[in-house]
């Protein structure tokens, strides 16, 4: 909203200097004159519509591409060429171009909101890119005891990690929430072992196997980008598989991928809701199908949103901006339509609370 604003305050003297510098106009043949029955409407001057036009204008100008160049400056783990299990896994995911592009695509908006999770908790951008390996970034609801959500977190690992689950909502299907929680879970694997190899190591097989891996040995790590751990191949391929995606994403080239764009309008943001609604109902407010509002927010396992729990939605910036428009319009209608409070003398009049306008 900053760069609106001063985009609304230099308007008058970008217009001031169109005038100043443009030629002296011909003269113009008078037109004919408007008959008095059928007046011209008066212009009027709509800032909402000059504020969409600018939003519009300032996701066109900005680079859709940072998001991959932000990723890779935040690598902290081992390149391409560490290991050959490293490039075998890259040339697998890449294997087919196409559905690789595509389901990258798909992904995309929730990696940004993902990387800045990270950002927030000190964890390296490989672990961004963790639901990959995982799930794909599904967020699939999983069978009764199983793992579920794009982390795949079991049911009591999500306990210990304070994520609500009940008939209603499930919070591994959170993505605000369970990444939050995993990237704290990996911060402090990393405070415990300080190395986000053992980090990796510990999501995968656990932290006692973990530690006792690493109290087994004097080091454990050494040099190897994928440590050997005899009898935990699934927690080693884990790695590998981790650090292949990492690979592609520093040098798509290689692989002959092309990384998608993410144009500024598809980045999520949260939106807080009042009270209870139907993702029907939120699904029309903020202009998206069902379906895609429900990828985004999985977690509301019965159809209804619970704004009173303190969980908010996850929509795209476009469609978060009509979810706003319409709740304000329609908290504003129903302030405008109620019917008068019946008042008795001397009674003081009713405040009405303002609304708002996030």
């Amino acid at each position: 909203m900053l760069r609106v604003r001063r985009a609304l305050r230099l308007l008058p003297l970008l217009l001031l200097a169109a005038c100043a510098s443009a030629p002296s106009p011909r003269p113009r043949v008078p037109a004919p004159p408007v008959a008095a029955h059928h007046p011209s409407p008066p212009a009027t001057f709509d800032p909402g519509h000059v504020r969409d036009r600018l939003d519009a204008e300032l996701a066109a100008t900005a680079n859709p591409a940072a998001i991959w160049g932000e990723l890779r400056t935040s690598f902290v783990l081992a390149d391409c060429d560490a290991d050959p299990s490293i490039t075998h896994w890259a040339r697998r995911y890449t294997r087919n171009t196409r559905a690789f592009e595509s389901r990258l695509r798909a992904a995309l908006p929730k990696i940004a909101y993902i990387h800045e999770t990270a950002a927030e908790h000190g964890v390296p951008g490989e672990f961004v890119l963790l639901p990959w390996v995982e799930s794909r970034y599904r967020a699939e609801p999983g069978k009764r005891g199983g793992s579920a959500g794009i982390w795949q977190i079991m049911p009591r690992t999500a306990r210990a990690m304070g994520l609500r689950m009940d008939d209603h909502y499930d919070g591994r299907l959170d993505l605000q929430a369970s990444s939050d929680a995993v990237m704290k879970l990996l911060s402090a694997y990393h405070e415990r072992f300080n190395d986000w190899r053992m980090a990796s190591y510990a999501y995968n097989a656990g932290e006692s196997a973990t530690a006792r891996f690493v109290d087994g040995r004097d080091a454990p790590a050494g040099r190897s980008p994928v440590p050997g751990w005899a009898g935990h191949g699934v927690t080693q391929r884990h790695l590998s598989q981790l650090l292949a995606i990492a690979c592609v994403v520093r040098e798509p080239g290689r692989f002959g991928v092309s990384l998608p764009p993410l144009p500024r309008d598809q980045r999520l943001t949260e939106v807080p809701v009042s009270g209870t609604m139907a993702i029907a109902e939120a699904a029309g407010r903020a202009g998206m199908t069902v379906d895609a509002l429900k990828q985004l927010n999985a977690a509301f396992l019965d159809g209804v949103i619970d704004g009173g729990s303190g969980v908010d939605l996850l929509l795209p910036e476009s469609h978060a901006r009509r979810f706003r428009a319409a709740d304000k319009d329609e908290a504003v209608t129903t302030i405008g339509d109620a019917p008068p409070a019946a008042q008795t003398p001397g009674s003081a009049v009713p405040r009405v609370q303002p609304v708002d306008s996030r």
